[in-house]
């Protein structure tokens, strides 16, 4: 959307105390709950869902296990105090199924429990374990993430409430993205038509969409480079999927 990819500069970011209150970005990716327990509430515009991400549960490649229920009764490895943990408890008390409890401080300390399989499977954001699951240790072996999830939150897009432009070219580029993964057909618009828009009061010039899709593809493409098939992570697209294929992300398009 600006024309070239060395306009934009990644770094990474975490709130600190003098941050309380402020933006610290041109544009941020976080969840509801970090907008709050920042106090961002009143200084972001929420923008569209970016990711769905999950908590998830990895285990041994080889364990019978195949489902979350089935885990009903086993130790349970997960990071004290997070979400993580929430999560947990309000899923296994859902089903009125027990589990052992297996708390840890330190990561680090948490996979060295697993590997050595003193605790029958890892919880954890999706995207994170299948970082670690890339990581055989020391015997080689081998995970996979349960099906289904213990929940499920979005990432959004955030930019500050003083730049209402800059908001909405954020908003209307994640919406290209998505909305550029449907299918031209003798009955619908598709790509970069899906759903037009010509804002010239925005500074984006005519055809910018059509710039966008062209310098990065959709949004599938985007998310199997960097998180799907072809990447290491591997991970499947699952709530990740633009709703006409079974997932959670919905754009606007021209009905």
């Amino acid at each position: 959307m600006l024309g070239s990819q060395e306009r934009v500069k990644f770094t990474d970011w975490e709130p600190g105390p003098n941050d309380r209150g402020r933006a610290a970005s041109d544009i941020l990716f976080l969840t509801g709950a970090e907008m709050a327990e920042s106090g961002f509430a009143g200084g972001l515009v929420p923008g569209p869902a970016i990711y769905i991400e999950s908590h998830a549960i990895l285990v041994p490649e080889d364990s019978k296990v195949q489902e979350i229920s089935g885990l009903s009764g086993q130790d349970i490895c997960f990071m004290t105090g997070s979400r993580i943990e929430r999560s947990l408890e309000a899923s296994f008390d859902l089903k009125k199924r027990d589990w052992l409890r297996r708390p840890f401080s330190e990561e680090e300390e948490m996979m060295d429990a697993y590997q050595a399989r003193n605790c029958r499977a890892v919880a954890g954001e999706r995207s994170r374990l299948a970082a670690i699951r890339q990581e055989q240790g020391l015997d080689h072996q081998k995970s996979r993430i349960l099906p289904g999830s213990l929940e499920d939150f979005p990432v959004m897009a955030a930019t500050e409430v003083r730049d209402g432009q800059w908001a909405a070219i954020v908003a209307w580029t994640v919406h290209t993205l998505i909305s550029g993964e449907m299918q031209r057909t003798p009955w619908t618009p598709g790509g970069d038509e899906a759903m037009p828009v010509d804002a010239l009061e925005l500074g984006v010039g005519k055809g910018w969409q059509s710039r966008v899709l062209k310098a990065v593809g959709s949004y599938r493409d985007i998310y199997d480079r960097n998180l799907g098939h072809k990447s290491p992570l591997a991970l499947e697209p699952a709530l990740n999927a633009s709703h006409a294929d079974g997932g959670m992300l919905l754009s606007p398009f021209l009905e």
